[in-house]
């Protein structure tokens, strides 16, 4: 497999994965219930997000398995995105996770946090989407 395409392939991966995110979090903004798998997904991307705010942490999160760890989901999350936004966003799905707010409240949240998603699912497959320059061969005339 080329570069190229290994890269192409976490962009689609990230897409994928936060695609999922998506779906819980729009069966949670319909019903008000909180499908199972939502709680555990929102405590990894706070997780990621704690993770990307020193250059320690960081490293120690590349032998992790936490998502936004690859320099394709990390571009992503800069292109979106700045640290202090994501600090918020971190934030709020903490009091989300622990439901520590409202309902209503968590419902704002949970629309944030799809609305971050979309534009990261977005920018995902626009990379993905983007064919990838293949320089020219040159050919030597002997």
């Amino acid at each position: 497999m080329t570069p190229g395409y290994e890269s192409r392939g976490r962009y689609l991966a990230l897409a994928l994965d936060v695609r999922r995110g998506m779906d819980l979090l729009i069966d949670f903004i319909r019903s008000g219930n909180r499908p199972e798998a939502l709680v555990p997904t929102m405590r990894t991307v706070v997780n990621s997000f704690e993770s990307m705010g020193s250059a320690e942490s960081l490293l120690a999160s590349l032998q992790s398995s936490l998502p936004f760890r690859t320099y394709e989901q990390i571009t992503i999350l800069d292109e979106v995105t700045d640290q202090k936004t994501r600090e918020n966003l971190a934030t709020k799905l903490a009091a989300f996770i622990n439901e520590e707010i409202d309902i209503e409240a968590q419902k704002k949240t949970a629309l944030e946090v799809l609305n971050f998603f979309y534009e990261v699912e977005a920018r995902a497959l626009q990379h993905f989407n983007r064919p990838r320059a293949i320089p020219p061969t040159s050919h030597v005339v002997a």
